[in-house]
């Protein structure tokens, strides 16, 4: 009985505190859920208007036929041309073609719901890992405020790193409730959810080191029974690294060639510059060029940043002893940005990226929210609590302002590497990138300069000289055109687009005898240019010998049936050789197609088959 007493005064007792935290909206985790969310919507809503950009959208997503179609084969397909490919960014992409086509919004508006299953997902993870809301909610807040996390949500084509990051923070969460409840089945989930983690991106590789550092924080013995937990964790990585490295030996992918010390040397700038960006993230642009060699030789300054990469990590060591919060923030980023800092030699044109930081400040910014409140709590700062929160406040609300302004930054190809080029003024890839995009818009001589200023860079960049010509071509300015496909076959000798280029500027410059040449060196390298055969029919046509061009226009035709151009080009031909017959079963193949017939030529072609009744 006594018992029983005991049990009903503890539910009086705790009864009225519960129902005082529901009616406080600032203790209660659902509305501080949503602020968190509201939040992020509101800082990332510009990019809800943004247009893909030619980095890597194009080719993946504008461009790409396999996103057509959900198929195995598409799969198939868009994995063998692109080796690494998200599983579920392809599935997803592929949906939103089918739901939405090629409406940039319908993706975008994708990427910005996976961030807020992120948001929820991260506040859940650190209210699991120290069971107080308001540290939760300001680690979820700063993790939704800082700038460098704004690439993950913004760049479509960055869509694996929202998918890796969701699944390895429920992977997080389910091994933590199978930590605390010691229930089986958290356990396998938190293994599931790994494994499509691991699906989603390489990067999730580095998730089993992750979960020592959780158990580091736990306080938990690093023993045997430890570690073979951890053993299904590591092998579903390593199964994963040697896939990687099979593709990448079968795709033939070249590597940069740095010795083991170079890399890291680079290895440790990037890590540096990751961590200082944490807390001073000034100078944000989606592109950091790769460190280059000088005269055979690293730059000295990479030196200064492996002294200070090894300083922090001995600092974050012997924190240690006083607490352990510090290595579990320090730890978990390291472990998160380890995998992609280019200890491993990879063909890259870049050095790091803010999308690596997604999930990686997550740990040190609990660090540094924890700290603080920890701090407040002493007898020394109590009496600072609300200075302290007031500095927090205004710092999340300069970050959210810097972080909505950096999100219109991705509103197009033109502003993305205009930004990249406001930081890097030399970097060749952000003026080439812009210059296609300036082509695309019949912006020529915009697209000029750019291409110039690529060239100035990198005179050895095949696409620079080729493209320009191709805008100079487009400008009527067929010398400067010529002149740019010469130096760009120089270049590529081998490549027959340059030929084709180049043949097509002697066309139109009225040279027909090296457009000939050209056009036939097209065909010598690529028999089934279909394009070539067509344009070579022209030249042909020009200089009288139809007979031969007719066979041209109809091997243009084999090889791509629904050419219309080719079928008002071969009924020219027909015409010329007083087939009237057939050039007017061609001209009315081409107008099925929705090609325009010239009005002059179908007037002439008409008088001819009338005069023949």
């Amino acid at each position: 009985m006594k018992q029983k007493k005991n049990k009903r005064t503890s539910v009086k007792v705790s009864s009225p505190p519960k129902k005082i935290e529901k009616s406080n909206l600032l203790n209660s985790k659902p509305f501080l859920i949503g602020l968190t969310i509201l939040t992020a919507v509101i800082i990332l809503f510009p990019t809800l208007n943004a247009d893909f950009t030619n980095w890597d959208d194009n080719k993946f997503i504008v461009n790409n036929p396999y996103i057509k179609d959900i198929s195995a084969e598409n799969f198939s397909g868009m994995y063998d041309d692109n080796p690494g490919t998200s599983l579920f960014s392809f599935m997803s992409w592929s949906i939103e073609y089918e739901l939405f086509e090629l409406n940039p919004t319908a993706f975008h508006a994708t990427n910005l719901i996976l961030h807020i299953i992120c948001v929820i997902l991260v506040f859940q993870f650190i209210y699991l890992l120290c069971n107080q809301l308001h540290v939760s909610f300001f680690t979820t807040l700063f993790f939704v405020v800082h700038p460098m996390h704004v690439e993950a949500v913004a760049w479509i084509t960055g869509r694996s790193w929202l998918f890796c990051t969701a699944f390895c923070l429920a992977t997080f969460i389910y091994y933590i409730k199978y930590y605390k409840e010691r229930k089986q089945r958290y356990f396998l989930i938190s293994l599931g959810f790994y494994g499509l983690a691991l699906l989603s991106q390489g990067a999730a590789m580095s998730l089993a080191p992750l979960l020592l550092m959780i158990d580091f924080l736990f306080k938990r013995k690093l023993d045997k029974k430890l570690i073979l937990e951890k053993l299904p964790y590591l092998i579903m990585a390593i199964l994963l690294l040697i896939f990687t490295l099979s593709i990448r030996h079968q795709s033939n992918v070249t590597v940069q060639v740095l010795t083991l010390f170079d890399r890291i040397l680079t290895a440790s700038y990037s890590f540096v510059f990751h961590f200082y960006k944490l807390f001073w993230p000034t100078d944000l642009t989606p592109f950091y060029p790769i460190v280059q060699k000088v005269n055979g030789q690293m730059p000295g300054f990479l030196y200064y940043y492996f002294g200070i990469a090894i300083g922090l990590t001995g600092l974050a060591i012997a924190s240690i002893k006083k607490t352990r919060l510090i290595g579990f923030g320090f730890g978990f980023f390291l472990m998160t940005v380890l995998p992609l800092i280019r200890l491993v030699p990879v063909n890259s044109q870049y050095l790091m990226a803010d999308r690596y930081t997604y999930m990686a400040h997550l740990g040190m910014i609990f660090c540094v929210v924890m700290g603080a409140n920890e701090l407040i709590k002493t007898k020394s700062f109590k009496s600072y609590k609300n200075s302290i929160l007031g500095i927090g406040i205004i710092l999340i609300g300069l970050l959210a302002y810097q972080s909505n302004g950096y999100a219109k930054v991705w509103n197009d190809s033109i502003s993305l590497w205009s930004r990249v080029l406001e930081v890097y003024p030399n970097v060749h890839t952000a003026y080439y990138n812009r210059a296609n995009k300036y082509s695309a818009l019949k912006e020529y001589p915009k697209a000029v300069a750019d291409f110039t200023s690529a060239i100035n860079v990198d005179p050895k960049h095949y696409g620079s000289w080729n493209n320009r010509g191709f805008a100079y071509n487009l400008m009527k300015l067929y010398d400067k055109a010529a002149a740019d496909y010469t130096a760009a076959a120089k270049l590529e000798p081998d490549n027959p687009e340059v030929y084709y280029n180049r043949g097509i500027a002697y066309g139109q410059n009225g040279f027909n005898d090296k457009a000939l040449t050209d056009l036939n060196k097209a065909i010598e390298l690529k028999s089934d240019y279909t394009q070539a055969y067509n344009n070579r029919g022209i030249v042909l046509s020009m200089k009288g010998f139809h007979e031969r061009a007719l066979a041209d226009f109809n091997k243009s035709i084999q090889l791509e049936s629904n050419n219309g151009n080719a079928y008002i080009n071969r009924a020219m031909a027909y015409f010329s050789l007083k087939q009237y017959e057939q050039a007017l079963k061609d001209a009315k193949t081409a107008k099925s197609m929705g090609m325009k017939m010239d009005n002059v030529f179908m007037s002439d072609l008409m008088k001819k088959l009338n005069a023949n009744k």
